[in-house]
């Protein structure tokens, strides 16, 4: 069974059987070309008008800060929904994992026992 010629003489988009014609469906001088509809002509016309809008705002992509702050003022908000609290707040540095090393490292090593016998460095 030829089952891929089969699968090619039916579209997804348009019901009903492709009429019989001669080589590939979708390539060559005897390819299948859809009828034009009036919901295709719609379904063009309003991407066009959707390409249309882009291109207005790709003209001037940015705003001026007196533009944004109007914005801003219209909204009523302070600032603009992409910013929240979290950008403003300041870093903290996180606390540093210690270890019993850390403490022995800074024990002054220099000394000797012997100091520890003189009377005056003991307390009273």
């Amino acid at each position: 069974m030829r089952l891929t010629p089969t699968l090619l003489k039916y579209r997804p988009e348009f019901m009903g059987h492709i009429v019989k014609y001669p080589g590939f469906a979708y390539h060559g001088v005897h390819k299948f070309i859809p009828p034009v509809t009036g919901m295709a002509k719609y379904f063009m016309m309003r991407q066009i008008w959707y390409e249309e809008e882009v291109m207005q705002y790709l003209k001037k992509p940015y705003i001026s800060e007196k533009q944004e702050q109007a914005l801003l003022q219209y909204e009523g908000r302070a600032h603009p929904h992409h910013q929240d609290e979290w950008m403003f707040k300041k870093l903290v540095k996180p606390e540093q994992q210690t270890y019993a090393a850390d403490f022995l490292k800074r024990l002054d090593v220099s000394r000797s026992f012997e100091h520890m016998d003189d009377d005056s460095n003991v307390r009273r």
